[in-house]
C-alpha cells in the first residue's frame, strides 16, 4: 500500500509532466504559426495534441483566477 506522501508525489509528478508536455506542444505550435519560411521549417503539431495542450493551458490559468470576481471583459483583452 502507498502512503499519502507517495501518492501526492506521484500526482505532482504527473501534473508537472502534463504541464511540460502541453507547454512544449504550445511552443511548437507557436513556432509553426510564426514561421515565415516557404516551405515551413517547423512542423505543425498534431491538431488533437494542440487542442489538448490548449485545454491544459486554459484549465491551469482558470485554476489561478478562480477567486477573481471580475468578468474577463473587465480585465482587458485584445
Amino acid at each position: 500500500m502507498h502512503s499519502c506522501d507517495e501518492i501526492t508525489a506521484v500526482e505532482i509528478h504527473r501534473k508537472q509532466t502534463e504541464r511540460a508536455k502541453a507547454l512544449h506542444t504550445l511552443h511548437q505550435l507557436q513556432k509553426y504559426r510564426r514561421d515565415n519560411s516557404v516551405p515551413a521549417k517547423n512542423q505543425m503539431p498534431n491538431p488533437k495534441e494542440a487542442g489538448w495542450a490548449i485545454d491544459v493551458a486554459i484549465r491551469e490559468l482558470r485554476s489561478h483566477f478562480r477567486d477573481i470576481d471580475a468578468k474577463p471583459t473587465e480585465i482587458g483583452g485584445f
